[in-house]
C-alpha cells in the first residue's frame, strides 16, 4: 500500500504521519517513509541568480519577508508571460526533478510487501510551479504527474486554514504565500481518483481517526 501526504506549510503533515506510522507498526505492519520534496540541483543556480532582483539574500526561501515573497512573485509572473519561455522554463525544471522521482519509484518497487509513506511528492512540486506560471493542465508534464499520483493506494492533502498554520510554523513567508498553494493543491485534487482532502484544524485525533478509516476501507 502506497499512502502519500501533502498540503501546505505548517498543516501538521510530518505528524500526522509520524502518529499513522506508529499506528501501523503497533498493528505490526511493517512501513517505510519516504520524504520525496523537489530538491533543486542545477534550476537553484539559475533561481538564485535571479531571486537576487526582486529579495535581499537568496538563503532559505522560507526565511524571505511576505514584501520580498510578492516582489519575487511579480518578477517570476513578468517573466514567464511567454508561454514558450514558461512551457521551456518548466521543462527543465521537471526535468532537474526527473531523477529523484526515478530514485522514489525505485525505493517503492523494491518494498512492496510494506506500507509505504510518502511525505511530500510531485504533487508539492507541481503546486509549486503552477504558483510561479499559472494553469499547466495542458502540458504533458502535468498529466505525467497525475498519473503517477493515481497509482497510489491514497493521496491526502492535509488542510488548514493559513492563520493556523502560521501559528504552528515560523519559517513562511506569509498569508499570501500558504492561500496561493491551497488554492492550486485544491485544484489539482480535483484529477485524482483516489484524493481525500483531511481537516487538521481541529484535534489531531479527528484527523488521524479519518485517516486510519480511509486505510483500513
Amino acid at each position: 500500500m502506497i499512502l502519500y501526504f501533502t498540503g501546505i506549510d505548517g498543516s501538521g503533515k510530518s505528524t500526522l504521519i509520524d502518529d499513522i506510522q506508529k499506528h501501523l507498526i503497533d498493528n505490526k505492519v511493517e512501513t517505510l517513509r519516504i520524504w520525496a520534496r523537489y530538491s533543486p540541483r542545477f534550476s537553484k543556480m539559475i533561481v538564485n541568480i535571479a531571486k537576487k532582483k526582486a529579495v535581499n539574500h537568496t538563503g532559505n526561501y522560507n526565511t524571505i519577508s511576505e514584501e520580498e515573497y510578492s516582489r519575487w512573485q511579480s518578477f517570476k509572473k513578468r517573466l514567464v508571460r511567454n508561454k514558450i519561455i514558461r512551457d521551456l522554463i518548466f521543462t527543465f525544471f521537471y526535468l532537474d526533478y526527473y531523477f529523484q522521482i526515478l530514485s522514489v519509484q525505485a525505493k517503492i518497487k523494491k518494498n512492496k510487501n510494506k506500507v509505504i509513506l510518502i511525505d511530500r511528492f510531485v504533487i508539492d512540486f507541481l503546486a509549486d510551479q503552477m504558483v510561479n506560471f499559472g494553469d499547466l493542465s495542458g502540458t504533458g508534464i502535468f498529466r505525467r504527474i497525475i498519473k503517477i499520483s493515481n497509482s497510489f493506494d491514497a493521496v491526502f492533502f492535509i488542510s488548514v486554514k493559513p492563520d493556523v498554520a502560521l501559528k504552528r510554523k515560523s519559517d513562511i513567508p506569509g498569508k499570501e504565500y500558504l492561500i496561493e498553494r491551497d488554492i492550486v493543491f485544491r485544484e489539482i485534487f480535483k484529477e485524482l481518483d483516489r484524493g481525500h482532502i483531511i481537516d487538521n484544524n481541529g484535534p489531531r485525533d479527528l484527523a488521524i481517526r479519518e485517516i486510519t478509516s480511509i486505510i483500513n476501507l
